[in-house]
């Protein structure tokens, strides 16, 4: 409980990060299962630059990363907003929203889904 309650917290306070531009480095979706069975989880590695500094990271928004069925259906704008994150190609600009005080901790969606608590 203690975790969710500070990991909600967090993705709360992401909604007043400042952001700067980034690249996708890479994007896609890894596939877990067998058969008809099986879903896929979205991933995106992307780098930025805060004041002279680079870095990199791969969360997309705080929170489970959401799981697609088998045909690409999504029921949240949340996982709309992740699958998208994921169809685009390395190269691509990204706006990165990041930690002032600590530039290394960034989300592309910033704010969390209500399901961080459960």
């Amino acid at each position: 409980m203690w975790l969710g309650a500070t990991q909600w917290m967090i993705a709360q306070n992401s909604k007043t990060w400042p952001s700067v531009t980034g690249t996708i480095v890479a994007a896609g979706f890894e596939s877990s299962g067998s058969g008809t069975t099986y879903n896929r989880t979205a991933f995106v590695q992307y780098r930025y630059d805060v004041d002279g500094s680079s870095f990199s990271n791969d969360r997309i928004a705080y929170g489970p990363t959401p799981n697609f069925n088998v045909d690409g259906t999504v029921t949240t704008r949340h996982e709309e907003a992740v699958k998208e994150l994921a169809n685009r190609s390395g190269g691509s600009d990204v706006e990165v929203y990041y930690n002032p005080e600590k530039p290394s901790d960034s989300v592309l969606l910033a704010g969390g889904d209500f399901f961080i608590l459960l």
